[in-house]
């Protein structure tokens, strides 16, 4: 499919700085929260899922992945979902494990190749609707686009869509862009959760987490070498990276895809832009914005481009 150039986002000055549209966005974009109805499922290996649901009885249904540390009461996830319900969609916002409040029950979390979930959610809930999209942000963005590619079978045949925004498809060297210092704020921002969550963890499970790490990890790449990959299975952080990116499974994709990254982006490595793997492929569709930062798009009056992509995506 084609690269899309992006004519229509065009943000005043002070947004065209990709720091200050993520930054701005993140932290000054206030929504009400949905009136979400939430439910807790009981997963295949015995740990929990809280779902987040707008449900109206719509014959068609939208499933919400978040980012590295987010929810569904991240900004960008109430405000898409909001506006599918209000289009006729019924919305259901998944929690990654550990990021509704409430601490998973197993030793091993939600990583960026972790697929799992994602199919045990779509198998209990996709069934009934004619017609189904799911859309990922960041982390999740890579955990859809993986799923999409790696086992192409197992996905619903009526999974019409899918929208990944802000993709980290080349993890290793997002990681590394995340070690520059104009990143900093960012890295601590996701360090300090990450951090507070493996004192809960060897809380729960006495003498299978080594808190000894804590003061070695400056960098998200730190945490990845000593939490994320040996905890889930990997050998470390470039094991994991590795096999959980998703730029690898863009070919394998056999569905409608679009992909919309901005080029400002400050958490990406230009090998985060799929141009060549877009170009190659009957069913990926690349957007390159100039401008946007990560999960930003911010427009004016609490509202962002992103939205708007996605609500004219989804009535095609």
């Amino acid at each position: 499919m084609p690269v899309h150039e992006v004519k229509d986002y065009r943000p005043n000055l002070f947004l065209r700085n990709g720091h200050f549209n993520t930054i701005y966005t993140a932290l000054y974009r206030k929504l009400d929260k949905p009136n979400y109805k939430r439910t807790r499922l009981t997963t295949p290996d015995g740990d929990f899922l809280d779902v987040d649901c707008l449900l109206e009885k719509n014959n068609k249904a939208c499933f919400l992945l978040h980012g590295l540390e987010g929810s569904s009461d991240s900004q960008y996830m109430k405000s898409i979902g909001m506006l599918l319900n209000s289009n006729g969609w019924d919305v259901y916002a998944l929690n990654w494990r550990g990021c509704s409040g409430e601490a998973n029950l197993k030793l091993t979390s939600y990583h960026s190749g972790f697929t799992n979930d994602l199919d045990f959610i779509l198998n209990t809930y996709a069934a009934p609707y004619n017609q189904v999209q799911i859309i990922g942000y960041s982390l999740g963005a890579n955990v859809l686009l993986k799923y999409l590619g790696e086992d192409p079978a197992q996905v619903p045949s009526n999974v019409s869509r899918a929208i990944a925004v802000s993709t980290p498809c080349h993890l290793s060297d997002g990681a590394e862009e995340l070690k520059k210092k104009s990143n900093w704020f960012y890295t601590q921002n996701f360090l300090k959760t990450l951090k507070a969550k493996m004192i809960v963890k060897e809380k729960q499970f006495p003498g299978e987490v080594d808190l000894s790490h804590l003061k070695k990890i400056k960098e998200v790449w730190d945490f990845d070498e000593y939490y994320t990959g040996p905890m889930n299975g990997f050998e470390g952080a470039e094991d994991y990276y590795s096999k959980a990116m998703s730029l690898q499974f863009l070919p394998s994709i056999d569905r409608e895809t679009h992909i919309i990254t901005a080029l400002d982006d400050p958490f990406l490595a230009d090998s985060s832009s799929p141009f060549a793997e877009a170009k190659d492929s009957k069913y990926v569709n690349f957007y390159p914005s100039s401008y946007g930062g990560h999960v930003g798009f911010y427009n004016q009056k609490n509202e962002t481009w992103i939205d708007e992509m996605i609500l004219r995506l989804s009535r095609t």
